[in-house]
């Protein structure tokens, strides 16, 4: 019992110590790529919901109240764009909408505080899918020490650990599908009415975010069903429910599908489907995203997961391959089946259906906990080795690696993002997609205007999204930036070009032509930089073909 005491004070010692780090570092990510349009798109569809709601007169009232109070240099003077219209009218809102909302209520007007608000939203959101996750591997593996030992391994991957400040499409997901996995585990063996309404609300949640998200109540079911043919029974009440309570929830938590939901549902289905493919750089080449080989997804999880769970993750992979047949006394069935529908399935469609795949793994990071789940059963299988030599000796190696990613992590702050191990690959930073969301260029403004702390700033960018980053930078210093497609055809005077490393860009023609401000380089790699070009022709010839 003593034991057992110890481990719970520690774990409770390592959540709290943990939310103390979350809150202090948030601060420091730059606004990725999607933010500014995930946020926009979170007040598309609070403007829908009031407008449905409300009589004209009182939404007139509201909407110039919020944008006379709020949006007043952005929106105040036209319409915003209606719903059905929004480019991005795909994707779910599940988050997206009540962050809005708070935002809102808060008065928050301040761009700058507006996206620290959400990095501080979404990493507060994954660390409570941590101790939810925490909790699920308790359940399936029946010690504390097991599940303190995954939430670890999930926290001390360092790009999921940079992802969750920023990151509120694919981190969300994840988040969300581990919650959802808990509730769905308990309503295994468990007739508690509140545990099928939570699933079934948060699988509908994990749908509205990706469609892939329908696989959760999928496996509930399916494990259902052959508890019923083991037990002779054709039908069981709960899988009814199930789909009726998930089906209601994403109705009811999706505006966009408030119209004509099954052609909606059609529709989200074909945009992703059908996405127009990016170059991606794979292995040092350039391949269409649609083109890719079938060893896309596994490269990637292979060459940016830290030692220790590949280590973990082989070792128990074969162990329980090779011992299915026999007793465990964690859940086999469900490492099992979950495993074949988490990651079998997924991995099977995108291979089959050839679908167009960029930004590395991002999309599937929900692999990531079944990963875990499948590597904590070497973990559990040391714990109950006898010889206590051996033992200790594996321990200690594993501590050993797995500190490492926590230096790591150190190391790379706030760059984790960046992240590959180099046992696998040597040089990954040469060779793969690097920062396609444009992060760095946070370090690179604060760099710039160290030098450069007077006058205007006439700018262009190419690789990223520039405009959102310079949201964080103060408004003084904001102002002081203007679009090199804002002004005057004649203009002839210095540009100041902002080049993330994404596209192929020739830089030694770049730096012929003008005179390098400042360049972030990581492990002798060339991120983001930014140059300045003392005039117009200078430009044109530094991009001509």
């Amino acid at each position: 019992m003593k034991l057992n005491f110890n481990i719970k004070i520690l774990v409770g010692i390592f959540f709290l110590s943990y939310l103390i780090i979350g809150l202090n570092i948030f601060k420091n990510y730059g606004v990725s790529f999607d933010e500014e349009t995930s946020r926009l798109y979170g007040l598309t569809n609070g403007n829908y919901i009031l407008k449905k709601f409300l009589n004209e007169e009182r939404y007139n009232n509201l909407f110039n109240s919020i944008t006379t109070n709020k949006f007043k240099d952005k929106i105040s003077n036209k319409q915003p764009t209606e719903l059905n219209k929004f480019p991005d009218r795909a994707y779910g809102a599940v988050f997206e909408l009540p962050l809005a909302a708070l935002e809102v209520l808060f008065n928050i007007k301040d761009e700058k505080n507006v996206f620290l608000f959400r990095h501080l939203i979404n990493f507060l959101f994954f660390f409570t899918s941590c101790i939810y996750f925490y909790f699920l591997l308790k359940k399936i593996f029946k010690k504390d020490s097991i599940a303190f030992f995954g939430v670890l391994l999930l926290i001390t991957n360092p790009r999921i650990f940079a992802n969750s400040f920023y990151n509120s499409k694919d981190i969300i997901f994840l988040s969300l599908f581990i919650i959802s996995n808990f509730y769905g585990y308990n309503l295994l063996s468990s007739k508690n009415k509140s545990d099928l309404i939570f699933f079934c609300f948060f699988s509908a949640c994990l749908i509205n975010i990706r469609l892939i998200g329908i696989l959760a109540p999928l496996l509930i079911c399916f494990m259902i069903f052959l508890d019923n043919c083991k037990r002779k029974k054709l039908l069981n009440f709960k899988i009814i429910q199930i789909i009726f309570f998930t089906s209601i929830f994403l109705y009811l938590i999706w505006p966009f599908l408030w119209e004509d939901p099954i052609n909606k549902l059609i529709f989200i289905y074909n945009h992703f489907r059908n996405l127009v493919p990016l170059d991606v750089l794979y292995f040092g080449e350039f391949v269409r995203g649609d083109s890719l080989p079938w060893h896309y997804l596994p490269v990637w999880i292979l060459i940016t997961s830290p030692y220790v769970i590949i280590i973990l993750f082989t070792v128990s992979l074969i162990f329980f391959i090779t011992n299915l047949s026999k007793k465990f006394n964690f859940d086999k069935n469900y490492l099992l089946w979950s495993s074949i529908f988490f990651l079998g399935l997924p991995i099977f469609y995108v291979i089959s259906s050839n679908l167009s795949l960029y930004d590395g793994w991002r999309h599937f990071y929900f692999f990531y906990p079944i990963i875990i789940k499948i590597s904590l059963i070497s973990f559990y299988s040391l714990l109950k080795l006898k010889n206590s030599l051996i033992k200790k000796i594996f321990l200690t190696l594993l501590m050993v690696i797995f500190f490492h990613s926590i230096y790591t992590i150190y190391k790379l702050h706030p760059h984790q993002y960046l992240y590959f191990n180099n046992i696998f690959v040597k040089n990954g930073l040469k060779k793969f997609e690097k920062d396609y969301w444009g992060l760095s260029n946070k370090v690179v403004l604060e760099e710039f205007l160290k030098k450069n702390k007077k006058g205007k700033i006439i700018y262009s960018f190419s690789g990223s999204m520039l405009p959102s980053s310079l949201l964080l930078i103060d408004k003084t210093q904001k102002k002081r930036f203007i679009k090199f497609s804002d002004v005057s055809t004649s203009y002839n005077g210095p540009v100041y070009f902002f080049l993330n490393n994404r596209d192929k860009i020739k830089y030694d023609k770049i730096r012929k032509y003008s005179d390098t401000i400042y360049e972030f380089v990581l492990n002798d790699v060339l991120i983001n930089g930014v140059y300045k070009f003392n005039n117009v022709e200078n430009l044109n010839k530094a991009f001509d073909e």
